[in-house]
């Protein structure tokens, strides 16, 4: 499955209805809002056409672009600006966990099935600031928590997998920002694969 992620797709909008607000309050006073099929707004894309199933792992072996969270001509790659870490400005919002990463970095988030925001538990806040953070083989997010995925792969080349929370049913991917999404610039194209169940060795 091969998806196109706007650098205005805003993580912390995932799976909410239209008209959903991010960062209601913020210094430039210009939140943003969850769209529809026609008019995405600043809603991040679902993976509509990989199957999302708990206990399976996934990779995104294939992850390119740019972008930058200015109006300016430099665009960061997916692992983001590394010398900016930053976590949404509104911590824990619309039913998704905080997180702390790169800014512009290509972000992933696994929800279940309706309105996140009544989903009743928001899970931890989960930290990518540091390279070794970022460096892990394999990461298993719970439904609802943010989590880096940056260029998928670790600083050896090797791809990373991610693992299916137990209640997922849908995976959203977007990008990292403070607040004020809608005013990013560049897109990032990314490669999805399912790549079988978690086996236990004993």
């Amino acid at each position: 499955s091969v998806m196109s992620i706007p650098a205005t797709s805003n993580p912390w909008l995932a799976g909410s209805p239209t008209g959903t607000v991010a960062n209601p309050i913020n210094p430039h006073n210009n939140p943003d809002y969850a769209g529809n099929a026609n008019s995405p707004a600043q809603s991040p894309a679902a993976a509509g056409a990989i199957h999302v199933t708990p206990g399976t792992r996934m990779t995104f072996d294939s992850v390119t672009g740019g972008a930058n969270n200015f109006y300016t001509t430099q665009m960061y790659t997916p692992d983001g600006n590394t010398g900016w870490i930053t976590d949404n400005l509104a911590g824990a919002e619309n039913g998704k966990s905080d997180c702390y990463a790169p800014i512009n970095a290509v972000m992933g988030v696994y929800l279940s099935s309706g309105d996140p925001a009544r989903s009743g538990m928001i899970p931890s806040t989960l930290d990518f600031s540091t390279q070794q953070s970022r460096n892990f083989q394999s990461l298993s997010p719970l439904v609802g928590q943010v989590f880096f995925i940056g260029d998928g792969r670790r600083d050896d080349g090797s791809v990373q997998q991610f693992v299916v929370p137990s209640g997922a049913t849908r995976l959203f991917i977007g990008t990292m920002d403070q607040y004020e999404w809608n005013n990013n610039v560049g897109s990032y194209t990314v490669t999805v694969h399912n790549v079988g169940t978690v086996r236990l060795v004993k």
